[in-house]
């Protein structure tokens, strides 16, 4: 039967029967039709061309632009198929005057006989056939990065949510019943739920002989009216095939319906009409329409879907047809809405039991059946595995599927369909793209189901941050957002406050404003269980890596994680390089920040590279100088002390198993200490901070340390003349700190400067800049700067007032100019017990250089 189905439609293609009626009436009334042309056509213009050379150049222009403009075309042009028809019946019709009859004698082209001016016909049709072909070879299938369509399963898609079986045996209860009168079937479901796709199934199972399908899109009408007519008009056209008159009543009777609809002066004419011309009434052709049903002897489908679209005059006209006026033998509505929405467009129509009236429509009513929501977390998966690389699979494993103890409790309460699933996975497939590996997944996750669902709070998030986000005030972690509380009270968030005050112009349902609140604390949580270990080096509640969730791409000034990690696998050397570059394009501080996210290391090639390269960038020139970092980068010291703490040795077991331990690690750690370059900053600094801390896990000796710093100390003072800071702060860096106890298990902590830096430093004073020295001892007082003090720092370096000045007596007042008009203030700050400032007017020293302007 479908093969013969197949014939039917090939033989009665509309442009097949008119391609074949044109040659047939052609054919027939060949003689008149020749004789119209040859005494028009022909006579008056054709028979007056002339086979000359101008001619000739004429129509090659006209081939070859013809040829040009196929070649142009062939990639994006779909030709007419009625020009098709036309050109290929005229070809033919024109073949055959050319070779087989002497009707009519073309003429030719001036330099042969054998073609002629005419024959361009045959051309056209030849590069429009080109054209043809070609259309109908160009199959475009989805890429590996297209998106995935919200279709419904139609004719050959699988069944997704198991619907298979209950549609299954509504079909059968559908084939084996037979009404005198229409029997309406709603198929009630929300919004994405599938209610199309379980039609779909139900037209799969409803086939046969017995069985017309009638498929009507009532969304497509513009008005109530257009409704009516569109209805009949989709009936008539299918039903035309099985009755040679049911069309022409179908016709009349929906032309009846507009006209009388809610208008009683325009059924007063009509009735009149009627009782004059004896026209048919209304119901007459009812009647005649249910009697020539009942003699077809089929069983009439109707599928109406999406009436849920409509707006509420609209849904009582397809309401009225399925009560009242296409209440028609044996004829099956099957009508598919949110019942909740039908009901509240009833409302206008009837106020009172809206529910009872549509229970008086449709005689049975079918909720789509139950299905599991783990079902929706596996299509998820299974769509966004299809189109981001192998990588990526694990973490969309665990964050959507989970495992058997552990579920994604928010994707189960929020994906509610396989609406949602779509429409967030072409969301991730779109915006995921560009930042695959530069962001935490599961938090980019949660906030594109956040858009998806509540696009207007997803925007409050981004452009009212401030207002709704500030940063954790917890000490012990790294800075990160949590949600804003209300003053009055703390376990409130601002947010849901907002949210209730303008639910209404944000378009969010007031019921939903609590889940939407405690989905988004899950992710801006300030608890202890989101600590700063626990959350991702790039989850968006940190800072530094909020605007690219929203952004959808890494914005200027942002490190790629990428990038970072690939430069991690290059050699040591040409990581460096990379830092050196990132830190001129001023990401200095997501470098320092990325490498603070590094807790555990390969190997120990991976161990020596990370910290090689943080002293590496520690020591880079700074574009965001500042009074502390002495023009360097820098680094945390905590953090990098935290990276070489080899407590129980366990850095040099894991690392250094196939040397001598800890001498390997020893050795490597010094090597980075001995290769530091002038005036050692950086490493002076972090030595200093090594030697204030109370434990001794480092893997060089508090003593090997303060070799090192006394080493740096003297060789940058051997190096220059002048004191500066970088001397001062060597000088300070040599500083060791003693933990006493004080019984307990209690210490205290005690600050000793080891003499060996004393004296280097008085070397240094004394020896190549004494000017400079003294005039940095000179202390202006804060609030009247015609007073001066000398510096308590005398004491600690010289041991006392009366040393200090025995070595100034010492010294030459040639050499040093400053020195002569210093002890004249050191005098007078003597009378003074040195505790008390003193008036002074200083003339040689440049006093000017110290006092604040």
């Amino acid at each position: 039967m479908k093969f013969l189905q197949n014939i039917h439609a090939a033989i009665f293609n509309r442009h097949r029967m008119l391609f074949t009626s044109a040659l047939i009436l052609f054919i027939i009334f060949h003689k008149p039709i020749e004789l119209l042309i040859s005494n028009t056509i022909i006579k008056y213009a054709f028979s007056y061309v002339e086979s000359v050379w101008y001619n000739d150049v004429i129509f090659f222009v006209l081939i070859l632009c013809a040829a040009i403009l196929l070649i142009s075309r062939l990639k994006k042009y779909i030709p007419s198929k009625n020009l098709f028809f036309f050109l290929i019946s005229i070809t033919i019709i024109y073949t055959t005057y050319r070779t087989t009859t002497n009707v009519w004698v073309f003429t030719p082209f001036s330099f042969s006989v054998n073609f002629k001016y005419a024959d361009v016909l045959i051309i056209a049709c030849i590069f429009n056939l080109l054209l043809f072909i070609k259309a109908k070879q160009i199959e475009r299938k989805n890429g590996k990065s297209s998106f995935f369509d919200d279709e419904p399963i139609g004719e050959k898609k699988n069944d997704e949510l198991g619907y298979t079986p209950y549609a299954e045996l509504l079909a059968n209860k559908i084939k084996s019943s037979q009404f005198d009168k229409a029997f309406a079937i709603g198929i009630n479901g929300k919004w994405g739920l599938g209610k199309t796709s379980f039609i779909d199934l139900l037209k799969r199972k409803i086939k046969g002989n017995e069985i017309i399908e009638i498929n009507f899109n009532s969304w497509n009408s513009n008005s109530p009216k257009a409704i009516i007519q569109d209805f009949f008009e989709t009936i008539q056209e299918r039903i035309r095939p099985y009755h040679s008159s049911l069309s022409r009543l179908l016709i009349s009777y929906s032309n009846k319906l507009v006209s009388l609809n809610d208008n009683t002066m325009t059924q007063s004419i009509q009735a009149s009409v009627i009782a004059i011309t004896g026209f048919e009434s209304l119901n007459s052709l009812f009647d005649d329409i249910n009697n020539s049903l009942k003699k077809i002897n089929k069983k009439f489908i109707v599928y109406i879907d999406d009436l849920d679209r409509l707006d509420k005059d609209e849904i009582i006209e397809v309401i009225r047809l399925i009560r009242n006026t296409a209440n028609f033998h044996n004829t099956f509505f099957i009508v598919a809405y949110d019942r909740n929405y039908v009901v509240n467009a009833l409302k206008s129509h009837n106020p009172y039991k809206q529910e009872l009236f549509l229970e008086k429509i449709f005689q049975i009513e079918v909720t789509l059946p139950y299905f599991k929501k783990d079902i929706l977390r596996y299509k998820l998966a299974e769509r966004l595995k299809e189109k981001f690389p192998a990588g990526l699979h694990d973490i969309i494993n665990e964050e959507i599927i989970g495992s058997t103890s552990i579920v994604p409790p928010f994707l189960n309460e929020w994906l509610e369909s396989m609406r949602d699933v779509t429409r967030l996975a072409n969301a991730l497939v779109l915006n995921l793209s560009k930042l695959n590996g530069e962001v935490d997944f599961n938090d980019f996750l949660r906030l594109e189901l956040l858009r998806v669902k509540y696009p207007s709070v997803y925007e409050l998030l981004f452009k009212k941050t401030n207002d709704f986000l500030t940063l954790s005030h917890r000490s012990s972690e790294k800075q990160r957002y949590v949600l804003i509380e209300t003053s009055e009270n703390p376990k409130q968030k601002y947010l849901k406050v907002y949210l209730n005050e303008n639910y209404s112009e944000l378009s969010v349902p007031l019921n939903d404003i609590n889940k939407i609140v405690s989905f988004i604390n899950g992710i801006f949580e300030d608890s202890l269980i989101y600590s700063y270990d626990s959350r991702k080096h790039l989850s968006v509640v940190y800072p530094s890596k909020f605007n690219r969730y929203f952004a959808y791409n890494l914005l200027e000034g942002s490190l790629s994680e990428i990038e970072f990690s690939k430069a991690r696998a290059l050699s040591s050397e040409k990581f460096k390089d990379k830092i050196s570059t990132w830190v001129k394009q001023n990401l200095e501080f997501e470098l320092k920040s990325r490498f603070a996210e590094i807790k555990s290391f390969d190997n120990r090639e991976d161990f020596e590279k990370v910290i090689s390269s943080i002293f590496h960038l520690a020591n880079q020139n700074t574009l965001n100088p500042n009074i502390f970092s002495r023009q360097l980068v820098g680094y945390d010291g905590k953090d990098l002390y935290d990276k070489l703490n080899n407590y129980n040795d366990k850095l040099a077991v894991r690392y250094y198993s196939d040397l001598k331990e800890a001498e390997g690690l020893k050795q490597f750690v010094l090597k980075l200490f001995k290769n530091a370059k002038s005036p050692f900053s950086f490493e002076a600094d972090f030595i200093r901070y090594v030697n204030n801390e109370f434990s001794d896990s480092f893997p060089l000796s508090k003593d090997e340390l303060k070799g090192l710093v006394l080493d740096y100390f003297k060789t940058y003072c051997s190096e220059t003349d002048k004191l500066d800071s970088n001397i001062w702060s060597l000088f300070h860096d040599c500083k060791q700190t003693n933990w006493n106890p004080t019984g307990g298990g209690s210490y205290q902590k005690q600050e000793i400067l080891p003499e060996e830096a004393k004296e280097i430093m008085k070397t240094f004073v004394l020896t190549k800049d004494l000017d400079g020295f003294l005039l940095a001892l000179i202390d202006p007082e804060p609030f009247d700067q015609r007073k001066f003090s000398i510096s308590n720092f005398v004491v600690g370096l010289f041991g006392s007032w009366k040393e200090f000045k025995e070595i100034l007596e010492q010294q030459s007042e040639e050499k040093w100019k400053n020195l002569n008009e210093f002890k004249k203030l050191l005098l007078e700050y003597e009378t003074k017990n040195f505790s008390q400032n003193v008036d002074f007017k200083f003339e040689q020293i440049p006093i000017e250089q110290k006092i604040r302007k």
